[in-house]
């Protein structure tokens, strides 16, 4: 089986943080800082939910990432991308690929959303170029 690597994705790998950009309905651009981790050929961010940004991704799929200092400053170049919000059953293979990445920090803060009653939402990003399933 041939895996494809989209090199944009790869420029992400070294940051702690991507600037996610979802769109209003008017195409005003919002970013926001998110975790997030690949998996093979995808991105995957963990978010709370309900959040704006899940609002926004649920009527407009196309996103951009870039690579980010934590407060949405851009430090690359913008990527599109199509984004979907993951269903409870795909949630364990995803939370693997976060915790690799983020370990103690990711654990604490599962903790402390989950000690809030905090709902948990999973997204996975891939390259417009690449095949959305």
């Amino acid at each position: 089986m041939m895996t494809t690597t989209y090199p944009g994705f790869d420029a992400l790998a070294g940051h702690t943080y991507i600037a996610l950009t979802t769109f209003r309905g008017n195409d005003t651009a919002v970013p926001t800082p998110v975790w997030s981790a690949r998996d093979g050929d995808r991105l995957v961010l963990l978010t709370l939910a309900p959040a704006d940004k899940l609002k926004r991704l649920s009527n407009d799929a196309h996103v951009r990432v870039a690579s980010s200092e934590g407060r949405s400053k851009l430090l690359g170049t913008e990527i599109e991308a199509r984004g979907r919000i993951l269903t409870p059953e795909e949630h364990p293979g995803t939370d693997g690929a976060l915790t690799s990445k983020y370990g103690w920090q990711k654990r604490a803060s599962l903790l402390a959303m989950r000690l809030r009653g905090s709902e948990i939402a999973y997204i996975e990003l891939r390259r417009t170029d690449g095949e959305l399933i």
